[in-house]
């Protein structure tokens, strides 16, 4: 599958959909993360998966 949408920004919707699903009108920043904060942690998570996987 070719997705031109950057994965920052599929990462943040699904974080944002899934906090939305999980607890409504609850948002990230309640739970003092940043967007940024969110990308960093699914990247390091990514990073460390495919180093196991591989």
């Amino acid at each position: 599958m070719n997705c031109k949408i950057p994965i920052e920004e599929r990462v943040m919707i699904v974080a944002k959909e899934v906090v939305k699903q999980e607890h409504p009108g609850t948002f990230l920043t309640d739970y003092e993360l940043s967007d940024q904060d969110v990308v960093y942690i699914v990247k390091n998570l990514w990073e460390m998966t495919a180093r196991l996987v591989n």
